[in-house]
């Protein structure tokens, strides 16, 4: 009965103490003006059973000023974004404050960093604008990485654009249009002949391919104009596709999405591949194809009955081609996860989310399962083509993957003719780890670049100036600090190489 009346006097005491207040005022980390109508949002770090942790969203006035009253004491984080800044980490500013109990603290001073801008024009070979013409920012380092951007990337009637609050960084650009080229129409009756040129992607400022691009460097608050595009048009040639009368049955799919791909994930795309689907002769057409390798990608979503699909790798040349291509149902895969026997720290097999991700994105949608208690799984609907394998399974690892009698580790899974045998991923929880010590506050990052696409794990460095990482698969990767809130850097940081149950000890000192 004492210790109730103690704990309840302790609740109350709690309960009782008096609230604090947070003032500040949100500006513009280059000029030092006030940002009126950012939006500052207060939360709680921690809180407790009596006194949930608490979470404010408020809206900087004409001086960029803002205040919340009647907060519990405690840690809270405050994060402020502006509708001209950069989108994502990069246009957040954070900060961590104590509220004491009945005190308002220092004024809080958060700084936003703006993006930068690009502008310019996109023209034809005449110097005449283009219109409908899409300009888009490409990281310099990972050509696959997003960019998040605010302003016009179509050029209007004028072939003008402009992207604004852009984060900071290298960049590449590219102009991709599907304006139809200049084309003498012969003086008869009839239909348009095909097209014979188009325009094909162009790096800025005159470069065909990424490697001889022109990288860009934006400052924060920087804008850089006249970055002008003249696009030169080139050969192009169609492609006809009828589907085998030995295929699957193809009438009634009216859900049936042509595609065309560069056979070199490398290759830059045109602006729009699409072809179109004749459901009446069951025939697939591409009006505008320049000369190269490809991967045509025929699939249907299922909505008209059970999904069918094809892949089949073609050879354009200078002239039309014509080939035949046989669909084929959607085939269920089925596989087996297989965990090496390290003693008694073993993973619950039903645990294990296997995914099958197209090789071609936006082609075909991705499938995915769970694994039984005994391993066994079945990916349901898999249609024909280029897949790439991707297992979830917490503090483990894929270290081999076979499909039927081949060894197909870190490689795509070839399903264009269907599954040739049973699918066996082998795991191992014999993961790597890495300790340290860092910048209390900071972000520790650490990237893989083992395989073909970077993927990233991160901890936050707390009062102790310790970190830790573990789950690690072994591999060679990118370590680099940052400042909490903020991306990890494009560049620098250090290489180092993990083994197989290893846990390396690496310390990352400021700046």
């Amino acid at each position: 009965m004492r210790w109730l009346c103690i704990v309840a006097f302790a609740t109350a005491a709690a309960a009782q103490d008096p609230a604090g207040s947070i003032t500040g005022v949100v500006r513009d980390s280059i000029s030092q003006l006030p940002v009126k109508k950012a939006t500052v949002t207060i939360h709680q770090q921690r809180g407790n059973f009596e006194r949930p942790p608490q979470w404010r969203s408020i809206v900087t006035d004409a001086t960029g000023s803002f205040a919340a009253d009647n907060l519990p004491p405690g840690t809270y984080m405050l994060q402020a974004q502006g509708d001209t800044y950069p989108v994502g980490p990069a246009g957040i500013a954070h900060k961590n404050i104590e509220v004491k109990s009945g005190q308002t603290g220092d004024r809080v001073a958060l700084e936003l960093v703006p993006g930068a801008a690009v502008s310019g024009r996109v023209l034809d070979e005449d110097g005449d604008p283009l219109s409908g013409c899409s300009v888009e920012l490409m990281s310099a380092k990972n050509r696959n990485q997003g960019v998040s951007l605010r302003g016009g990337g179509i050029t209007n009637d004028d072939g003008e654009y402009r992207h604004y609050a852009i984060p900071a960084g290298k960049y590449r650009l590219i102009a991709r249009c599907n304006a139809a080229v200049f084309q003498a129409r012969p003086f008869s009756a009839g239909p348009d002949p095909p097209p014979s040129q188009a325009y094909p992607p162009q790096y800025y400022p005159l470069a065909s391919d990424i490697k001889s691009a022109q990288i860009i460097e934006l400052a924060p608050g920087s804008e850089k104009s006249r970055l002008d595009f003249r696009m030169k048009p080139a050969a192009v040639t169609q492609v006809r596709a009828s589907f085998s009368p030995s295929g699957a049955d193809w009438h009634g799919h009216d859900d049936l999405q042509p595609d065309l791909f560069p056979a070199d994930p490398s290759a830059t795309r045109q602006f729009d591949m699409g072809g179109n689907f004749d459901s009446t002769k069951g025939t697939v057409e591409f009006q505008k194809v320049f000369p190269g390798s490809y991967v045509l990608v025929i699939a249907s979503r299922g909505q008209n009955g059970n999904p069918i699909g094809a892949m089949q790798r073609i050879e354009v040349k200078d002239k039309p081609l014509g080939t035949t291509i046989e669909l084929r149902p959607a085939a269920d895969l089925n596989g087996s996860i297989q965990l090496e026997d390290t003693g008694s720290n073993k993973i619950p097999l039903n645990q294990v989310l296997v995914w099958l991700n197209p090789a071609q994105p936006g082609a075909i949608n991705a499938v995915n399962t769970h694994a039984q208690e005994d391993g066994k799984f079945v990916l349901n609907g898999v249609l024909p083509g280029l897949w790439r394998l991707q297992v979830e399974a917490g503090n483990a690892f894929v270290k081999s993957v076979r499909l039927g009698n081949d060894d197909v580790t870190g490689r795509p899974l070839d399903l264009s003719s269907g599954a040739p045998g049973q699918l066996t991923v082998t795991m191992s929880n014999k993961t790597a780890a890495i300790r340290g010590s860092a910048p209390v506050g900071s972000v520790v990052y650490i990237e893989n670049i083992t395989g073909d696409s970077s993927n990233f794990r991160r901890a936050l460095v707390g009062r102790s100036g310790e970190y830790v990482i573990e789950g690690l698969a072994p591999g060679k990767y990118r370590i680099a600090s940052a400042e909490a809130g903020d991306q990890m850097p494009e560049e620098g940081g250090q290489e180092i190489t993990l083994h197989e149950g290893e846990t390396l000890n690496f310390d990352l000192k400021e700046g």
